[in-house]
């Protein structure tokens, strides 16, 4: 069940959803094995490219309707917009990298893609590792602190800690973004 809502939760993000799968990848580090952790990942960043490209699809079909939508998600701003476009300009790979750990979401470059200069066949390529290099740092991060308070809190414990961050995580997100 866990993976499955892994690569759900992967899908939704990267179309119009706006919480990140690290926040389920990182509870599955702290209930199951790392190993279990980093299948889900896995299908999290698959299931990524399956969103991306139907958010591509959506934006050849109706770009103007995609767009929209895309810049209505909560903490997308036309400026953010605007710079994902000059991004994908200059180099669309090293857009799609930076942008996993800079906070842009993916959707803001799957719905631009196609109306860029850049290679959407590169693109698609490229999404898999781009966003599973995030999830297993985000995964490695957690276990390794999780490792560390465990000497001192119990799972309910460890929960805990984890909700505490996200909330914290996502009250400084949105508050800066």
């Amino acid at each position: 069940m866990g993976i499955a809502i892994a690569a759900l939760w992967g899908f939704a993000e990267s179309t119009l959803f706006f919480f990140v799968p690290d926040i389920w990848l990182t509870r599955l580090t702290i209930t199951h094995t790392l190993g279990y952790a980093i299948k889900a990942a896995l299908y999290a960043s698959m299931a990524a490219l399956l969103g991306g490209t139907a958010m591509i699809l959506w934006s050849y079909i109706d770009a103007d309707t995609a767009y929209h939508w895309v810049e209505s998600v909560p903490a997308i701003s036309p400026g953010m917009m605007l710079s994902v476009s000059e991004q994908l300009e200059q180099n669309a790979i090293l857009a799609i990298f930076s942008a996993a750990f800079s906070g842009t979401p993916y959707k803001t470059l799957a719905v631009q893609i196609m109306h860029s200069d850049a290679s959407v066949t590169l693109f698609l390529l490229a999404t898999i590792p781009a966003r599973l290099s995030r999830f297993l740092l985000t995964i490695w991060l957690a276990h390794r602190i999780g490792n560390l308070l465990r000497r001192w809190l119990s799972e309910t414990g460890l929960l805990r800690c984890w909700l505490a961050f996200w909330c914290s995580f996502y009250i400084f997100y949105f508050s800066v973004i």
